[in-house]
């Protein structure tokens, strides 16, 4: 099982040469390989009833994500949000009424129509 084909090049070699009798690769990266070397594409239920044109793979839809992640705890000190948005706001040099938005996510895995959401969200 490839969890991550196409994020690093040495995976995505790899996954070219048939090193197991069955290969899958998993949701690490949310796209189809391409690669015929690659049998089976686990992701989840949430995929909509035609996805399995979209990949080379034969698509396998877990209930749920397949995995399961747990809560982290956090060691270090309480963040004080007021003053880290305070500190945020100096730094660059914007007004005292400011609105912060956060997307934490690679550039590449935006679809290019989410541009749209973002321009309404900022109108």
């Amino acid at each position: 099982v490839y969890p991550e084909v196409g994020l690093e090049p040495v995976a995505y070699f790899l996954s070219f040469a048939r090193l197991a009798p069955v290969q899958a690769v998993w949701w690490g990266h949310p796209d189809t390989t391409g690669v015929p070397t690659i049998d089976y594409f686990v992701s989840s239920d949430v995929e909509t009833s035609t996805a399995d044109s979209m990949y080379s793979e034969r698509l396998v839809r877990l209930k749920g994500l397949g995995a399961f992640f747990l809560r982290p705890q956090f060691v270090g000190p309480a963040v004080d949000i007021i003053t880290l948005r305070e500190n945020i706001r100096q730094q660059m040099n914007l007004p005292k009424k400011f609105r912060f938005y956060l997307c934490p996510q690679a550039l590449f895995k935006f679809h290019p129509t989410f541009d749209d959401v973002l321009l309404d969200i900022l109108d």
